[in-house]
């Protein structure tokens, strides 16, 4: 005969899972597997809606409540297309609440997580959540396998593991109903025992809320998600996505300059994830682009000084605040102060005989020398400027027009050492 409390439990249990499925929003394909290195071990599978087989995924695992199954991984299997991961929801019966206590239940998860990294790339650990005995299950698994979760969110279990210092890396959320009477105050136990003992807990107690996993709930686990694989909040993580969204129509609008700016902040974060390297990739593709637009001017200059310099005041302006806009601005200067072009040479004249007196000494040399070195030392600057926005080919270039044209003076030796260091 089953105990009365167990009975209890149990009618709870199957009632909070057909909740959760009830509210469970629509889910793409689903797939039901079962383990190949153990076929008695069932799991369901959700994947976005594109897979990318170049990209790493994380595995997000929702474990099901006292006598449920894998099907809809416990509510999140429409995750997978909002946190572009791939879901699990493995079915796992008899007391799967303790893992390794013969249950089989870790050993299962281990081999499901060792299958699918071998069909997708998968990041080296996953991100566990459970509601009722699969908080048990969730929060004990985290705590034997530290090495392989990232985070984990435990929302009303009926039992709690002991906080080991081994797992102390892995932050975790932990909830319950106020009005769950039998589990709320062995939560709260959990939750300061973990905190004492240098975890990173985020805990909540709902008002009004029995044995269920409510919004606010939801809500938590998808922050920790978020925080514990890139870095961001969702509030942080919707601010990136306008930011990016902003900045794509910047750009389709022709504002490289503006769409460089929108995103800087995002791409010049130390959080290392999705969003953060699209920015990146953003903006090293508008500064590429910019200085393919300068070099093609550059060419111009060659035969249209005036219409070059125009192109490249336009330039300057549209990439405003990006390293082509400097680019441009140094272009700009040599082309206005003609340190672009070369130095005319005078024409040659058949020398005449002449019965003036000789001129005095110095009385032409000086404009001479004053010009040679504002050649020398124009064409210098023009080098180091280029030198220091890393164009090498053109710093290169101004370097070697010191050298032959003036090969014995200061400017030259100077520009000689740049150049071997180049």
């Amino acid at each position: 005969m089953i105990p009365k409390t167990m009975t209890r439990r149990l009618i709870l249990g199957l009632a909070c899972v057909v909740l959760a499925c009830a509210a469970a929003p629509a889910f793409g394909s689903e797939e039901v597997r079962k383990l190949k290195s153990d076929p008695s071990q069932e799991y369901y599978l959700y994947l976005p809606a594109k897979i990318d087989p170049a990209k790493k995924y994380w595995l997000f695992v929702g474990v099901h409540g006292l006598g449920g199954n894998g099907k809809g991984a416990m509510g999140w299997s429409s995750f997978a297309e909002e946190g572009q991961c791939i879901v699990v929801g493995p079915s796992f019966t008899g007391t799967f609440q303790f893992p390794t206590n013969g249950s089989g239940a870790g050993k299962g998860m281990l081999g499901i997580f060792k299958e699918l990294s071998h069909e997708y790339k998968l990041y080296p650990k996953a991100f566990v959540t459970g509601f009722s005995a699969g908080a048990q299950f969730a929060h004990r698994f985290a705590l034997e396998n530290p090495q392989l979760v990232v985070g984990c969110a435990a929302h009303s279990a009926g039992s709690w593991g002991m906080p080991n210092a081994k797992a102390r890396g892995v932050p975790f959320v932990v909830t319950c109903g106020e009005d769950d009477k039998e589990r709320i105050g062995l939560a709260k136990e959990f939750a300061r025992d973990a905190k004492s003992k240098g975890f990173q807990v985020s805990s909540a107690w709902f008002k009004g809320v029995g044995h269920s996993f409510c919004p606010d709930g939801q809500k938590m686990t998808k922050d920790l998600f978020w925080t514990s694989t890139t870095g961001m909040t969702i509030e942080q993580r919707e601010e990136a996505l306008a930011d990016l969204g902003k900045a794509d129509k910047l750009a389709a609008e022709g504002k490289p300059g503006e769409a460089a700016q929108a995103v800087r902040k995002l791409a010049l974060s130390k959080r290392q994830n999705e969003l953060t390297e699209r920015a990146a990739a953003l903006v090293k593709q508008i500064e590429k682009t910019g200085k393919e637009k300068l070099a093609e001017i550059r060419e111009q200059a060659k035969t249209d000084v005036a219409a070059a310099v125009a192109a490249i005041e336009k330039l300057q302006q549209d990439f405003e605040g990006t390293r082509v806009a400097s680019a441009a601005k140094d272009a700009l200067q040599g082309l206005k102060g003609g340190a672009a072009a070369p130095p005319k040479k005078s024409e040659t004249v058949e020398p005449k005989e002449s019965t003036d007196p000789p001129p005095k000494k110095d009385t032409a040399a000086p404009p001479q020398d004053d010009k040679a070195k504002r050649d020398r030392t124009g064409w210098l600057r023009m080098a180091k400027n280029y030198i220091a926005n890393g164009n090498s080919d053109r710093a290169i270039e101004f370097l070697s027009k010191v050298i032959d044209t003036y090969p014995d003076s200061d400017e030259a030796k100077e520009a000689l050492a740049l150049r071997k260091n180049l």
